[in-house]
């Protein structure tokens, strides 16, 4: 059996030997034949109704599933709509059942072609393909799957072949067009695309391609235009589609693009192309969270567009998120470097930063491809200002000043570049130019008017501010810079005239009340002071700065109650504002609150994980903890962020006491010293730790030195100190006494615990212990004595009374971590199962702490389950490759896991590394065990 065909889409007459279509006995008389439901479908697909069209030829199958012109008409379908893989198989079928290879290899091949399978067109065995026009078919669509290979001496030769045997065959035209854009010859592609359309103007491809080259040469209107063409003559549209929507999105025509997007969110739900436009149209419109999402989605599957990455650092950007914007954009900027917005806003992120030699490295190459970008040449010229280069800043700003003669801001960041080179006068005048050009551009203004005051020239200065206020009578600014000059020259009165007549132009301006609360504060004023503080949250609700300075007042004035209350609301109306989270934080663990403070941070960002007073506050609240071993990592990460700060050596230095290594303790103490001799916290202990060694004479000398400050005089740090010089020297009687007075003078729990701590050293364990229950007998909602009681406890030999307070603090404070896992611990042996469940809520709250994965693996090895065991001291050797009691614990887990022998090698190079750690003597006996096995 044999089709053939002669014109492209035209119906075909198909002669079949022995083969009657008829009506199978025991149907209804109403059932239609296969052939009448072929010819139905046809009536479908010559109306555009595809859908039914399909249905039809289906049930023509369902009637004979060998009907080839069926099978053949059906994969035509598919392949309208763009179907490839039903088309392919249809039409494979087809092929199976004879019909005629002139009528289905071109179509097939097409198929192929939808599916991007170019090599298996290349494949197919097209020499059966006899007739002019389907010969020409053939080489058209090698042609094309040639050229999408990118071998384009192939693509050119099959494209000429097909023309020779039909100079009309579309396919090869368009074929032609795109080949002549690789080239960059837009006039033979347009060439190509008028013929094509000559022949057949409804052929949607070569509107596709004639979009394509309006869009090049920048015509996106033709090129919309073109595409609609596209659009409304093909069903298998969602390419043109696209493009349309995008180009609508340039020209800011943002209904159209949606609707467009909404036709193909519909047939393609989870196209990575669809999302991408989506999300481009969503970052266009100002919704970075809806674009975030689709970005993301994109960027989830197989084949995500690379300008996704771009774009989801632009969105992290503007919302804030730098660093995730930085990790985005630096992958982007890898695969694509010659793309000059990425390395722009790559730069800007790196200069914001303070990362001036990369934003350097970036913003160079921008430079030297468009030398006359003023964006990129401010970019250049703040990065050399940054690494102290201003010699070689100053050349590029002025050359930004040539190109835009008329910027105020061009001259403003002139004279940033002047200033930073100590050429005072001519930054000065390139301010005053920039004024002269914008009088509207304040920036300029209170430049200059601060030039004055660095330079103490206050009669420029308040001249300069005067002028201000006369050109610009209703600006809040001019009055407020004219205030702050007038405090800077001590003229009280003129500096609350000048406020308050900024307060009469803009009524509850902060920056005018701030300076009129400030006034007020000197002169002791503290109810007006407070008022203007309330007259600004007033108009301005959450106001961050007023917040924190309400909350400063109130701890001056020991309002311990209304100053936390402010710093709640700082922190409630500003949940972004870190600074003001750290502060609340560290009110809270003076209160001993340490849970509270854990959860300021429980939703920050990895990039605010990152910030040092994060950091700083996150190491505290573990050392509040005694999780010394996270805290130790936490400063470290610290101190390589900011080594050059002495406060985050002296909390590495407060990590490494907790954990006995007091070599490395006196390192950081010193070194903070060394970075701020007027430390005065660190030179307390210091004093200590030179008491504690030994070390009395220079102990004394320390603590001597200390008692001329007047800031620590009558202070519990000083007594603290003095106790344990006494101590030092023996005098332990003179010690306790000592600490008897501070507690006497600041009961609270610091002072308790150190009085209970000397009568425990002293052998008073009744009386250190009697203490401590008297103390939460009148405060039993401080967890900190309970855990010391309960250390106690342990000590005594009254695990039972240690485990009933562990209890008793996790029911005043259920997330706190130290006493889940002495609690876990503890109980390892009489109940392992609860034991293992509270360890497990430990690790959940803090993945990355050693202590709780020791504790979590011992409990395991109890339990007999020692791979998981395994899995979890491993962790912690990885973290601590040489703590012993970690390696002790591992050859507990090997015993099992790899047998008597390893774990006796394990041990044997433990115990000739180690000879003090907590299981040294369970070790030694363990040896012996293995020996004499």
């Amino acid at each position: 059996m044999k089709i053939s065909r002669s014109v492209r889409y035209a119906s075909l007459t198909i002669i079949l030997i022995g083969m009657v279509s008829v009506v199978m006995q025991g149907c209804s008389k109403n059932e239609l034949t296969d052939v009448e439901y072929v010819a139905k479908a046809k009536e479908y697909h010559d109306k555009g109704e595809y859908r039914a069209a399909v249905i039809e030829a289906k049930n023509a199958l369902k009637v004979n599933s060998n009907n080839a012109e069926a099978r053949w008409f059906l994969g035509q379908i598919y392949l309208e709509v763009g179907n490839g893989p039903a088309a392919e198989k249809e039409l494979s079928r087809a092929q199976s059942l004879g019909v005629d290879d002139d009528a289905v290899v071109p179509l097939l091949l097409e198929a192929l072609l939808l599916q991007a399978k170019y090599l298996k067109v290349l494949e197919q065995n097209t020499a059966v393909v006899k007739s002019d026009n389907a010969v020409a078919e053939v080489h058209a669509s090698r042609g094309v799957a040639y050229l999408f290979l990118k071998r384009f001496k192939e693509a050119r030769s099959e494209l000429e072949k097909a023309l020779d045997r039909n100079p009309s065959v579309l396919t090869a035209l368009v074929g032609q067009a795109r080949l002549a854009l690789v080239d960059e010859d837009g006039e033979l592609a347009s060439q190509r695309i008028e013929k094509a359309l000559s022949i057949n103007d409804h052929y949607a491809p070569a509107w596709s391609v004639k979009g394509d080259i309006f869009q090049l040469d920048g015509d996106k209107e033709n090129s919309i235009e073109a595409y609609s063409k596209a659009i409304d003559n093909q069903y298998n549209n969602g390419a043109e589609l696209l493009k349309r929507s995008m180009l609508y999105i340039e020209l800011e025509r943002f209904d159209e693009a949606r609707n467009d997007l909404v036709r193909l969110k519909k047939r393609f739900p989870k196209h990575p192309q669809v999302n991408y436009a989506q999300g481009v149209l969503a970052f266009y419109e100002g919704k970075y969270d809806e674009a975030q999402a689709q970005f993301e989605s994109a960027l989830k599957t197989n084949s995500p567009n690379i300008r996704t990455t771009y774009y989801l650092g632009a969105v992290q950007y503007l919302q804030r998120n730098y660093e995730q914007a930085k990790n985005y954009l630096t992958r982007y900027v890898d695969a694509v470097p010659r793309h000059i917005p990425g390395r722009k806003l790559l730069a800007v992120i790196s200069l914001e930063g303070k990362e001036f030699s990369l934003a350097e490295e970036l913003i160079r190459p921008v430079v030297k491809a468009e030398p006359e970008d003023v964006f990129s040449l401010n970019v250049l010229a703040n990065a050399l200002i940054g690494l102290d280069r201003a010699d070689e800043a100053l050349p590029l700003l002025e050359k930004v000043v040539l190109l835009e003669p008329e910027s105020a801001a061009a001259f403003t960041r002139l004279s940033v570049g002047l200033l930073s080179k100590g050429d005072v006068s001519r930054g000065q005048t390139a301010l005053k130019t920039a004024i002269e050009i914008d009088p509207q551009f304040h920036q300029a203004e209170i430049m200059l008017v601060q030039s004055y005051l660095r330079d103490k020239d206050y009669d420029k200065a308040k001249a300069a501010a005067l002028d201000f206020v006369q050109r610009q009578p209703e600006n809040v600014v001019a009055y407020n810079l004219l205030g702050a000059v007038y405090i800077s020259t001590s003229q009280e009165k003129e500096a609350k005239q000048a406020f308050n007549d900024a307060i009469n132009v803009a009524p509850g301006n902060p920056t005018a009340l701030i300076g009129l609360a400030r006034i007020a504060l000197q002169n002791g004023d503290i109810d007006q002071t407070r008022k203007y503080y309330q007259d600004i949250l007033k108009a301005n609700e959450g106001h961050l700065l007023t917040l924190l300075k309400l909350a400063d007042l109130e701890a001056k004035l020991g309002n311990r109650e209304a100053e936390i209350a402010a710093r709640n609301q700082a922190v409630k109306q500003n949940p972004e504002a870190i600074q003001a989270k750290v502060l609340l934080a560290r009110e809270y663990l003076r209160d001993r609150k340490v849970e509270d403070a854990r959860a300021l941070f429980s939703d920050v960002t990895d990039e605010d994980r990152n910030n040092p007073y994060v950091l700083g506050m996150l190491g505290e609240i573990q050392l509040a903890t005694n999780d010394f071993v996270s805290a130790k990592l936490t400063f470290q990460r610290l101190v390589e962020g900011i080594p050059n700060q002495s406060q985050s050596h002296f909390l590495l230095a407060k990590a490494y006491r907790g954990l006995n290594e007091n070599v490395l303790y006196r390192q950081e103490l010193e070194k903070s010293l060394s970075l701020n001799p007027d430390n005065l916290v660190a030179k307390i202990a210091l004093a200590e730790l030179m008491a504690a060694e030994g070390e009395t004479e220079a102990a004394n000398n320390h603590l001597d030195s200390l008692k001329n400050e007047e800031v620590l005089k009558d202070t519990p740090e000083l007594l603290v100190l003095e106790g344990k010089v006494l101590l030092a020297t023996g005098k332990n009687e003179q010690a306790l006494s000592i600490y008897k007075k501070l507690f006497e003078l600041f009961p609270n729990t610091s002072t308790v615990l150190t009085l209970a701590a000397q009568e425990w050293s002293m052998g008073d364990e009744g009386g250190s212990t009697g203490r401590l229950k008297q103390w939460l007998s009148e405060h039993p909602d401080d967890t900190n004595v309970r855990l010391i009681l309960a250390g106690h406890y342990l000590e005594s030999g009254h695990q039972d009374d240690a485990i009933l307070q562990y209890r008793k603090v996790l029911e005043l404070s259920e997330k706190n971590i130290f006493a889940m896992n002495n609690l876990a611990w503890y109980l390892r042996k009489s109940n392992p199962d609860e034991a293992l469940a509270i360890a497990e809520r430990a690790s959940n709250l803090e993945p990355e702490s050693v202590t709780i994965m020791d504790t979590l693996a011992v409990i395991l090895i109890e339990k007999g389950e020692y791979r998981r065991a395994e899995r979890y001291i491993d962790r912690a050797l990885s973290k601590f490759p040489d703590n012993p009691r970690y390696l002790y614990h591992r050859v507990l887990i090997l015993e099992k896991t790899a047998g008597i022998e390893v774990a006796k090698n394990e041990l044997e190079a433990l115990l000739g590394k180690h000879d003090d750690f907590p299981d040294i003597e369970q070790a030694k006996q363990l040896l012996k065990t293995y020996k004499a096995m």
